[in-house]
């Protein structure tokens, strides 16, 4: 998936991206889950955020993207909401 991150405009990357899959549609069970450090890494080396679920099998998938409650002191908009930039989330 794309994900863009300006922190100029208050556009951070995920606090988490937790993965859950369904055969029926109704009962979802955990595939992955990854915290910032890790998007942080992942994202680091081309602008993607990939993930990766080795022998993992679903009809159906939620994908839930948890953002920080603010933006930190340090940073650029501290104590705002963040916003959350992602397009083309591609599963194959």
């Amino acid at each position: 998936m794309y994900s863009l991150r300006e922190q100029i405009y208050w556009i951070y990357l995920p606090k988490a991206i937790d993965i859950l899959g369904s055969e029926n549609g109704k009962d979802y069970h955990p595939l992955t889950s990854v915290q910032h450090a890790e998007i942080e890494s992942i994202f680091a080396k081309d602008k993607m955020i990939h993930l990766t679920l080795q022998n993992a099998t679903a009809r159906y998938l939620k994908i839930k993207f948890t953002c920080a409650d603010e933006i930190a002191k340090e940073k650029p908009g501290a104590g705002n909401k963040p916003w959350l930039f992602l397009s083309e989330i591609v599963v194959d």
